[in-house]
């Protein structure tokens, strides 16, 4: 190893090979740099590249390894025969003998913008062409290397063939526009790349040969030319958000799932809003309209499907379409002879292979599974209402409103059904479940009653309230199946039964705000399946069973599944359901197909392995800058610009101009478009209402951005209003096309408004380094005070009279609004180039700076003051590794318990997601913070926590990914670290184990 200085950057090299080298190993080495020198403004990217050659002789470099070597066999960087000055980008060594006679000594390829060109060994020029706008990425398309593929800014894709016997020719082909690459694979000599991009979603494309006609470029003398069909297909797609330039959450009208809107891409054709949900993803089959006032919904089969309303049933036969495309039809059956249809049904379930039962108010029938044909009947003389399954066997349970339950049999040898039991409920069910050899009904007197069939068993329990739905659950537990009872609770609560010796109520869970309705996964011996023992959702888990899932609707849909000490939840990603079915031997040829209906909508689907994040995307015209959520009108307001173009012979250089554009957020559907003035940019965007206006309005922050000023000196605000709402004069605005938003005032002010925020009933903003703080009086904005606040005022947040400031160097001062102006009441003596902050509370506050770390600030009585101003103290800090640019409240998990904590979420620049959740218990916090040092210790991570992080000093933090992992812990170590943190002082229950799981737990169903 020896070291060669240079006083230039290095933009990239590669060794040149010989003939020589293909020999055996060589005493000299040829290296081509491409150096950069310094630009104007002291950057090196944009700045002039000189390409040099450097002759390496590796026998003196053995000789003297411990001294720098003189390089006397390099041509440095004064030696002129060695330099050619190139405006080039991006530059590879041809290997040797890789066309013709020209390439005997390999040879250097160099691509900038708008050219391509050829130099030998000797950097003399062997062959040129003007072609590619801006290239980003060179790479070799097969191992002889005369294919190479580039990649420009835009995406778009060129095939370069080196060709020519005793001279060069370069040809270069457009294979089609792709993502814009940051770097390229390519495997099975060329056929295949993957185009991975740090600024959209990565590709996996196969190639093919481009048409003798295809052109070099997709654009010429600055208009677009045509081209033919891409040379390429589409094989995969790897979602990438980043980066994230800002985003807003929306909240599902219960308030219970948090729903994320990203603004995620940069540059032309790379833009989009994703849609984000965590939870288990739903594949759509297909889907129909029109299927509101459903009360039941069941499958009958691997075709049938049965609903029913008031009064009535109807079946549906599901059929997949001919064509092949994956569609399907759907048709009212009617031949269904063993079917009552003038009667509201209570339950629709399998008996054996080829029967299946329906039970009415008026008694049970069986029929047929392929042709619904009558098999047999079982009436009684009082009306039934309500039924139940009885898993493990071959009937169903029923019961009427007097408190009479009945058990009735399938019987497959002589296909009858009878009646296998009776019992007396005192008072009235509201629902039932059974089990081998277990019974349970709930009554409308919030009691639960458990018998055994068989014998003369009862015991009764008082629930938390009245139970609307009852299902028996069976898990796979160390020795032997364990048995538990799960009761849907009419406020959207389950509460857990066990059995050992005698029932007794275990813990209570929250899925939802809705009467809970529990459906059991068909069973393993029901189902044909080749799932085997790994979960179809979340981890895997030893000896899982089909049956040991069950799930539970309550507006959303949750998988419920239960272990010893607890039952694991997962979210599914479908808004509004109301009813689910399963096809136990599938649909088809598809295996565990489901039927759901969601806002009116029956769709057929897949639940997809895992819980995972479901992203979907929707592509934007421009890059999207900022976003803000309008709840009146359920529309995303999204500020959009492209960045300047490159300017080259071939194509001046352009710039677009900025828009705002209007999304509706349930069906994605781009509503309009607001055009800005020339040169003007958004800079923010929030929605904001008035003191004696219930209007709900949108306020746009904008700058003029022009090249010879170093900050904008002028910016305007705009205030936009539904269409439609006529409390305030509409102004006039240009726009492309009608959109839904008009615009109900302007107003300029001296700088760039880089953020808005609504603040008791009025508009804050930080122009440039100042706050102003407006109010609309009269159809206009009026300004209330203002304040001179650091340098560059990047961020704000407010919570109550307290104004939380993020500055570019003087990191973070807090204000308080009072007697119409404002105050300074505390700062942060030590300087931070933060990026965004957030408020906890009133006293603690959230600051992340351009370095990847997160700062937790604190004013307190105690803290230090200069006169009335407090001096903020910083209680926390780790290094995240993430240019975090925004800080919104959110959650990722279903919210179900209270107190609601105040949780915050964090976007990055590369895409990552983080959230943020207040410890309000210091001794909970000591608690966890222990029992994370021990699981640290336990699990032995082959990187310190301080290494991974950079090697900074870290504190006051909390990981939540390393303490879930204390739930994964086999109990005999989970027993050991709890009587370990119980040594310590830090538990308060007998049980130290379980008071741990439910911190933990507790946790992280926070966010």
């Amino acid at each position: 190893m020896f070291y060669v200085d240079m006083s230039e950057q290095i933009a990239c090299l590669d060794f040149l090979l010989s003939d020589e080298d293909s020999d055996g190993p060589s005493e000299r080495a040829t290296l081509v740099a491409l150096h950069a020198r310094e630009d104007s403004y002291g950057g090196w990217e944009d700045g002039p590249k000189v390409l040099c050659i450097h002759c390496i002789d590796l026998h003196k470099k053995s000789s003297k390894a411990a001294a720098k070597p003189e390089l006397p066999f390099a041509r440095g960087l004064a030696n002129v025969p060695g330099r050619q000055y190139v405006d080039a980008t991006l530059m590879a060594c041809v290997p040797p003998n890789t066309a013709g006679e020209w390439a005997a000594q390999g040879a250097v390829l160099v691509v900038g913008a708008g050219f391509v060109r050829l130099y030998d060994p000797k950097l003399q020029p062997l062959s040129s062409l003007r072609g590619i706008q801006a290239p980003l990425v060179l790479v070799k398309a097969n191992a002889c290397g005369n294919r190479w593929l580039i990649s420009g800014s835009s995406g778009d894709l060129h095939l370069l063939r080196l060709e020519g016997t005793r001279s060069p020719e370069l040809i270069v082909q457009c294979l089609g526009i792709s993502a814009p690459a940051s770097g390229i694979g390519t495997w099975k000599y060329g056929e295949y790349a993957f185009i991975g991009s740090r600024v959209t979603d990565s590709e996996v494309l196969h190639l093919w040969e481009p048409k003798a006609e295809a052109p070099a470029t997709t654009s010429t003398t600055g208009q677009p030319r045509p081209t033919l069909a891409d040379a390429f297909e589409v094989t995969d797609r790897w979602t990438n958000l980043g980066p994230i330039t800002d985003f807003c959450t929306k909240e599902d009208t219960d308030g219970l799932t948090n729903q994320i809107i990203t603004c995620s891409g940069a540059g032309e054709k790379s833009g989009s809003l994703r849609f984000i949900e965590m939870g288990i993803p739903v594949e759509e089959l297909g889907s129909s309209e029109g299927f509101g006032n459903v009360l039941g919904m069941w499958a009958l089969g691997s075709h049938f499907l049965v609903l029913t309303r008031s009064n009535s049933t109807e079946v549906l036969r599901i059929s997949e379409c001919q064509s092949g495309d994956g569609d399907f039809s759907l048709e009212v059956w009617a031949k269904t002879a063993g079917l009552q249809l003038e009667e509201e049904t209570l339950l629709c379930c399998g008996v054996c292979d080829r029967v299946v039962i329906q039970v009415t108010q008026s008694g049970v029938w069986a029929m047929n599974s392929e042709n619904l044909a009558p098999v047999s009947e079982w009436t009684a003389g009082a009306p039934f209402l309500t039924a139940s399954e009885m898993r493990g066997g071959q009937g169903v349970m029923l019961a009427t409103q007097k408190g009479d339950v009945y058990a009735i049999d399938f019987q497959e040898g002589s296909q009858r059904l009878i009646s296998a039991g009776e019992w007396q409920l005192r008072s009235e069910p509201s629902c039932l479940a059974a089990t081998t050899p277990w019974c349970a009904a709930g009554l409308w007197s919030d009691e639960l009653v458990i018998w055994e069939r068989k014998k003369d068993f009862w015991q009764s329990l008082t629930l938390p309230t009245l139970p609307r739905s009852l299902a028996f659950l069976r898990f796979s537990a160390a020795h032997e199946p364990e048995l538990r009872l799960f009761a849907g609770l009419c406020d959207g609560r389950v509460s857990v039964v066990t059995v050992d010796g005698a029932w007794r109520l275990q813990h209570t869970v929250a899925v939802g705000l809705q009467p809970v309705q529990l459906l059991p996964f068909p069973g393993a011996a029901d189902v044909e399946t080749d799932m085997g023992p790994k979960l179809p959702w979340g981890q895997p888990c030893e000896g899982a069973q089909e049956q040991d899932r069950l799930l539970a609707i309550s507006g959303k849909g949750s998988i419920l599944q239960a272990q010893s000490q607890r039952v694991l939840r997962w979210q599914i990603c479908l808004p509004s359901m109301s009813h689910a079915a399963f096809f136990s031997h599938g649909f088809g040829c598809i295996q565990h197909c489901m039927a759901f209906i969601s806002h009116e909508r029956l769709l057929l689907a897949l639940l997809r392995l895992g819980q995972r994040i479901d992203v979907r995307t929707v592509p934007l015209p421009q890059a999207p800058r900022r976003i803000c959520y309008h709840t009146g009108s359920r529309i995303c307001v999204v500020g959009c610009s492209d960045l300047p173009s490159i300017s080259t012979p071939d194509m001046p250089r352009t710039r677009s101009r900025a828009n705002v554009q209007f999304v509706h957020s349930e069906t994605t559907d781009l509503l309009g478009t607001m055009t800005l003035g020339q040169d003007e940019m958004v800079a923010s965007v929030v929605a904001v209402t008035f003191a004696g206006d219930c209007t709900e309005y949108i306020a746009v922050g904008t700058a003029i951005v022009l090249d010879n000023e170093p900050e904008p000196s002028r910016g305007q605000v705009l205030l936009l209003a539904l269409r439609g709402d006529t409390s305030v004069q509409t102004a006039k605005c240009g726009l492309d096309e009608e959109p839904p938003f008009r615009l109900v005032c302007t107003l300029e002010v001296p700088g760039a408004v880089y953020t808005l925020v609504a603040f008791q009933q009025m508009l804050l903003g930080a122009v440039n380094n100042r706050l102003q703080l407006w109010n609309l009086k009269s159809g206009q904005l009026v300004e209330v005070c203002r304040y001179s606040a650091g340098v560059i005022v990047l961020d704000v947040q407010v919570m109550g009279s307290h104004i939380l400031v993020g500055d570019i160097m003087r990191s973070v001062n807090l204000f308080r609004f009072e007697d119409s102006s404002l105050k300074m009441v505390a700062y942060d003596e030590i300087s931070a180039w933060s990026t965004s902050v957030d408020m906890l509370s009133d006293n603690h506050f959230l600051c992340a700076d351009d370095g990847g770390n997160l700062l937790a600030l604190s004013r307190g009585e105690l803290t230090a003051s200069v006169g009335d101003v407090r001096i903020l103290e910083r209680v926390g800090r780790i290094h995240t590794g993430e240019f975090m640019n925004r800080f919104r409240p959110g959650f990722f998990a279903l919210r179900v318990n209270e107190p609601r904590v105040k949780t915050t979420i964090w976007a990055s620049a590369s895409g990552a997601f983080g959230v943020i959740v207040p410890v309000n218990c210091e001794k909970t916090f000591m608690r966890l913070l222990m029992l994370q040092d021990c699981i640290r210790r336990e699990l032995v991570p082959m990187l310190t926590h301080s290494t991974l992080r950079g090697g900074t000093e870290y504190g006051g933090f909390l990981n939540g990914d390393l303490l879930e992992r204390f739930l994964d812990i086999p109990e005999g170590k989970q027993k050991v670290l709890a009587l370990e943190v119980a040594d310590a002082g830090l538990t308060t229950s007998e049980n130290p184990v379980l008071e741990l799981i439910q911190d933990v737990e507790g946790l992280s169903q926070m966010y």
